[in-house]
């Protein structure tokens, strides 16, 4: 039996990985996390817009943030200008539109975005953990490609901490257990959807697939 360099048979292990049902689905977790990084986004810039609130008031907020979390951020941060908050808004909304556009036409477009308001109401899903979850599906998609090793790959499997400003390595059972969580509320919710959309025609639903394509471009985490 010939034995590999650990670069054979990574790459021996990456070949097999690119035409596995479970690259696919990553793929599309993928897509399905940025869609919704950009959609939280949109839904901050349209809330943003309706809040007016001093300078003072800033100040205040910020110096309880300082005294009870230990976090300390000037108050221009979120002091911005009406004109300011509706680019902020505009380009938000274009970014969104782009991308959903790209990525999730015609009828499978209503199942995402009842998707992504289950994530926001339902699972109340934030940007944080959104991201955390988009760096580690991220690495696994450069670890099967051949990009990583295995103990980068590891190093990717964090959660973030916000009041120390640092990140936190953490087994990848937890990253495991969101991604398959996540999998599995988009299902439900495409079926559901499916289900609905069939019975207004007169039909019933017997099976449910989903068509997973890899992009040729990830956008990457930032």
């Amino acid at each position: 039996m010939i034995k590999l360099s650990p670069e054979e048979e990574h790459l021996r292990i990456a070949q097999r990985m690119l035409t596995s049902n479970i690259f696919r689905r990553n793929g599309m977790l993928i897509s399905l996390l940025v869609g919704y990084q950009k959609y939280l986004t949109y839904e901050k810039c349209k809330q943003d817009l309706n809040v007016n609130i001093s300078y003072q008031d800033v100040e205040r907020i910020l110096d309880v943030l300082q005294e009870y979390v230990s976090i300390n951020l000037p108050p221009e941060v979120f002091v911005k200008s009406e004109d300011q908050r509706a680019n902020e808004l505009l380009d938000a909304r274009e970014a969104f539109e782009s991308f959903m556009d790209k990525n999730f036409k015609g009828a499978f477009r209503p199942m995402v975005m009842g998707f992504f308001k289950q994530l926001r109401y339902r699972l109340k899903m934030d940007h944080v953990w959104a991201k955390e979850l988009h760096i580690a599906l991220s690495a696994f998609h450069n670890y099967a490609i051949g990009l990583i090793d295995r103990e980068e790959l590891r190093q990717n499997m964090i959660r973030i901490d916000i009041r120390q400003g640092k990140t936190i390595v953490v087994d990848s059972m937890y990253i495991r257990h969101d991604a398959i969580m996540f999998e599995r509320i988009f299902h439900e919710v495409c079926i559901k959807r499916a289900a609905r959309d069939m019975k207004k025609e007169g039909r019933v639903l017997t099976s449910f697939n989903i068509e997973v394509g890899v992009p040729d471009e990830w956008e990457l985490p930032k």
